[in-house]
């Protein structure tokens, strides 16, 4: 379908709307529409208050500890307002630790992990979660903010941990990871109901998932640093990485990365490659060094952030 360019005034120029559009949405005078626009393309929508709010039954009876956390997850992210879960018994197998669980603990303890997420209503074999947010009020940009934040609290926790003997690294690590997951996946919520072009919510979604991984290998690598331990030579080589990570952040927020970031993201690989590392120093060492690799998300999201304000 094609339509024909006018201007009305010195300046400004219009298109109208199609006719069996307008009568089978029944838009008058006065509506508002959004609007999203990428590089070629604009779109109009309906008011998204006016859509239907999305719910799901979901029969998790056969799901274990791992999948449930999945699904979950992206019903989150997808936007669904009302969750329902039924079972056949409130009794699970944890294959991890090989141990029996309260599947209606294990969803409580699940509500915890989402922001606005609340149980509704529980019985033996079933449960009710619903979702209290209002997307249409939060801002992309505050929550990308609290989210660099406490990826900022993280390095300079683990950094100090280092510092201290005989600290425990995991659980302050899990705690960090914890908090920043919560806030990715309210992000990417927020994120595929707002009026971003499909291609920018593509990138940042898989920018953010980076993240989540890059928090993962922070909390595998405090993993290793507590049952094995860590020497002095690894130590004072692996907090140069976390100081590179820090740097990241401050560049997203500047939306610029500096030529100085690049060529010490290759200092540090080779400071790796040619150090003669023990096995369990190498345990920690490569695991950081793959943490780098999220120099390429970080350049690709400031690129487009430049790219779409140009």
């Amino acid at each position: 379908m094609k339509r024909k360019v006018s201007k009305i005034g010195p300046t400004t120029l219009m298109v109208s709307l199609p006719a069996r559009w307008v009568r089978t949405n029944n838009i008058k005078k006065g509506d508002e529409l959004n609007l999203v626009t990428s590089s070629k393309d604009i779109t109009f929508s309906l008011d998204k208050t006016s859509q239907k709010k999305k719910e799901i039954s979901l029969d998790i009876s056969s799901f274990d500890r791992k999948m449930i956390v999945r699904y979950i997850e992206l019903l989150y992210i997808n936007n669904y307002t009302k969750i329902k879960l039924h079972y056949n018994t409130d009794i699970e197998y944890n294959h991890r630790y090989k141990k029996m669980e309260s599947r209606r603990k294990r969803i409580k303890e699940l509500t915890h992990r989402f922001i606005g997420m609340e149980i509704i209503s529980q019985t033996s074999n079933s449960c009710e979660i619903k979702c209290f947010l209002n997307e249409k009020d939060q801002n992309l940009k505050k929550i990308e903010r609290r989210i660099f934040v406490l990826m900022n609290d993280m390095m300079d926790e683990i950094i100090s941990c280092l510092d201290e003997k005989e600290k425990k690294i995991l659980s302050p690590m899990i705690d960090q990871h914890d908090n920043i997951a919560k806030f990715i996946a309210y992000y990417l919520r927020v994120l595929n109901n707002s009026e971003i072009s499909d291609e920018k919510k593509l990138q940042l979604f898989s920018f953010y998932m980076a993240i989540d991984r890059m928090v993962d290998k922070i909390v595998h690598v405090a993993d290793v640093i507590e049952k094995k331990g860590i020497t002095r030579k690894a130590k004072k080589d692996i907090v140069p990485f976390f100081d590179f990570l820090k740097k990241l952040i401050v560049s997203l927020e500047k939306g610029k990365i500096e030529e100085d970031i690049i060529k010490e993201r290759y200092k540090l690989e080779r400071k790796i490659e040619s150090s003669d590392y023990t096995h369990k120093e190498f345990a920690v060492m490569s695991t950081v060094a793959s943490i780098l690799d999220i120099l390429k998300d970080f350049m690709r999201v400031i690129l487009i952030e430049n790219f779409e304000q140009s």
